[in-house]
């Protein structure tokens, strides 16, 4: 059983994962057991059966969160470790961030918090998506300098596109 654990909002969940095959799952969130039939409807979007309830989800990723869209109400998870699986297949050198920074869903840029050139710290704010009548913040990995904006504000953009790129003065080993 594939085990992670999530702050949401001032608690940290436990939720474990098997996978039954065929799109069936076991998870266990923080004690409380349950089944899921699970169907991608697209990349993004999943229709998922538990019991005898359906629920229609979309997820999407940031460096600092998963945000998920469950009937209607929106939820921000925020990885408190990551699996085993997730490190091993993890392409990252250890401590260094990714790069490219893309919007974690499909939607509108409202503000960019940066300009090219400006040293950022971690956590400090990016920029300003609006996505499911939703103002989503993304904020930098960890210390960086903004390489490169590829947007304007009032641009939509969709999942996975990068959106600015950052360069990480400390892991650079090219000596500038």
């Amino acid at each position: 059983m594939e085990v992670h654990q999530f702050k949401f909002r001032d608690r940290v969940l436990d939720i474990q994962f098997e996978d039954l095959g065929e799109g069936r799952y076991r998870i266990d969130l923080d004690g409380q057991p349950a089944e899921l039939e699970v169907r991608a409807v697209d990349a993004n979007t999943y229709s998922i059966l538990m019991g005898e309830r359906h629920h229609l989800v979309y997820i999407a990723r940031s460096p600092e969160a998963i945000y998920l869209h469950i009937d209607g109400q929106a939820f921000r998870l925020e990885p408190v470790r990551e699996s085993r699986e997730a490190r091993s297949s993890s392409e990252q050198p250890a401590g260094q961030a990714e790069r490219n920074i893309t919007a974690p869903m499909p939607g509108k840029i409202l503000k960019l918090m940066v300009r090219e050139g400006q040293q950022v710290s971690a956590g400090e704010g990016l920029f300003i998506l609006e996505a499911m009548k939703m103002e989503n913040e993304v904020r930098a990995p960890q210390q960086a300098v903004v390489e490169k904006i590829h947007v304007q504000e009032g641009e939509l953009v969709s999942v996975g596109e990068v959106v600015l790129e950052l360069h990480y003065p400390e892991n650079d080993q090219s000596g500038n």
